[in-house]
């Protein structure tokens, strides 16, 4: 039977731990078993589908600590993030168990004499679930929990880089009580999605790269079924000229090099006034050259190891190409000899155009590509230049630019002056363009993944 080898990137791509690839059987049969269980489970309702919920957020608690580790020892996250990350999913299923009766509950939307139309919202029925490794818990919160209580059932498949990840979760899942079928897992890489997606399923979620995204949705195009698709980005910053340089210095810093840099919505294109240009990449040539690279273990750890070797040479391939093209390397851009693993120094670079590959394609790890302007139409154009449409990032104390610039910016959230959303369990998170179609969190992100009933009642 085929294996898939868990390695840690930080530590020397040590083996961790092996997880059988699922077979075709395997996969078929987990879709016959959701297909039998969902009827059931819709008919529950919210209120009766909520205990198993609860339940999952108690052993979570208690297993937080065995899975923050595992989430750092397999894809090399600084453990202070994976503890965060796992908080933040428990918090988010305790959102969906206060809101998600009042959002899913059925609506009078019309009155007359004669009688009243209540729409009611229900479940498509079997989601197939792509889910991809950067945020391995939040993403598995992404891809099923706000499905499965608007009375889904899931198939879920992990990503191949975090196996182990999705056994513990899969194991909470199980020991939370939730009937069989309802919810169950697959193992394995892209192929095995293939054969998950090819079922008889009602609808897809994925987030991963929008060019494997694109591809399913032709999948359910052919099948006339539901998506939600989370996909890649190359969000832009727009720094204007009437700011205290050094919060929004801090504020750049933590967008771009959070998780290494490993994030969809990432601030990955930053545009300075030309006025202010030269202050700004002084500053932030001081602070990215600060980050402490270091074991995602170390407390004081602030750049940890890419997820995979495999990331790491398309990332130094697209910094060489943009430097041989002209862009002029300000710090980094090397693999730092004294670690052991997926590494890259945390780099900013500087002088470039938009035909590099740093600017025109989305760089999936610790670098920050810099072009200057000199006013906010160019600035507009350039950061609308790109297929992706996920974040923008306005920096501006004039109000009324920054409502004038985010009206203007063609992606799905806007964040200004360094608040950030946060992913909060009430905020949707999608993109436009490249970067998706519907929406996770939130109210949207419940009614993305339910479907209309209208229901007429004779007085």
């Amino acid at each position: 039977m085929a294996t898939l080898v868990s390695t840690n990137p930080a530590k020397g791509f040590q083996e961790i731990g092996q997880v059988n690839v699922s077979t075709e059987a395997e996969i078929i049969q987990a879709v016959v078993n959701a297909k039998q269980a969902q009827q059931a489970w819709q008919e529950l309702e919210v209120q009766g589908r909520i205990p198993f919920f609860v339940k999952f957020c108690e052993i979570m608690d208690a297993r937080k600590a065995e899975l923050a580790q595992m989430i750092s020892d397999e894809m090399g996250k600084k453990l202070s993030d994976a503890q965060d990350e796992v908080a933040e999913v428990i918090e988010s299923v305790k959102w969906l168990i206060d809101n998600a009766p009042e959002i899913l509950k059925p609506v009078k939307v019309h009155e007359d004499d004669e009688g009243m139309v209540t729409q009611h919202r229900e479940p498509f029925g079997v989601v197939a679930g792509i889910s991809a490794w950067n945020y391995p818990a939040g993403n598995f919160r992404e891809c099923a929990m706000q499905d499965l209580i608007a009375g889904n059932t899931v198939v879920l498949k992990h990503s191949e880089e975090t196996p182990l990840t999705g056994v513990i979760l899969d194991e909470i899942m199980k020991e939370a009580g939730f009937p069989t079928g309802v919810y169950s897992q697959v193992y394995g890489a892209g192929d095995v999605g293939d054969i998950l997606t090819n079922q008889d399923i009602d609808f897809i979620s994925f987030i991963g790269s929008s060019k494997v995204g694109k591809g399913l949705y032709k999948k359910a195009a052919e099948k006339f079924i539901n998506v939600r698709l989370e996909m890649g980005g190359s969000s832009a910053g727009i720094i204007f000229d009437n700011l205290n340089i050094d919060d929004i210095v801090e504020s750049v810093v933590a967008e771009r090099f959070s998780n290494s840099g490993q994030i969809c919505s990432a601030l990955k294109r930053l545009l300075i006034h030309d006025s202010v240009y030269d202050q700004y990449i002084a500053k932030l040539k001081i602070k990215i050259s600060e980050l402490k690279v270091c074991e995602p273990s170390d407390n004081d750890c602030e750049i940890s190891s890419l997820v995979a070797e495999r990331q790491v040479e398309p990332i130094l391939g697209q910094i060489s190409k943009s430097v041989q093209l002209g862009a002029k390397l300000v710090c980094g851009g090397e693999r730092p000899h004294e670690h052991d693993g997926a590494y890259i120094e945390p780099t900013l670079l500087t002088n470039v155009t938009i035909d590099m590959p740093v600017w025109n394609e989305e760089v999936f790890g610790p670098v920050l590509p810099v072009m200057k302007f000199s006013d906010e139409g160019e600035a507009i154009q350039i950061a609308n230049d790109t297929p992706y449409g996920l974040n923008g990032f306005v920096y501006s104390n004039d109000q009324e630019q920054v409502a004038r610039v985010a009206k203007q910016l063609e992606c799905g959230a806007i964040e200004t002056n360094g608040y950030s959303h946060g992913y909060r369990p009430s905020v949707a998170v999608g993109g436009y363009k490249d970067s998706g179609i519907g929406r996770t969190g939130g109210t949207a992100g419940l009614h993305t993944c339910t479907q209309v009933k209208v229901v007429t009642t004779k007085k």
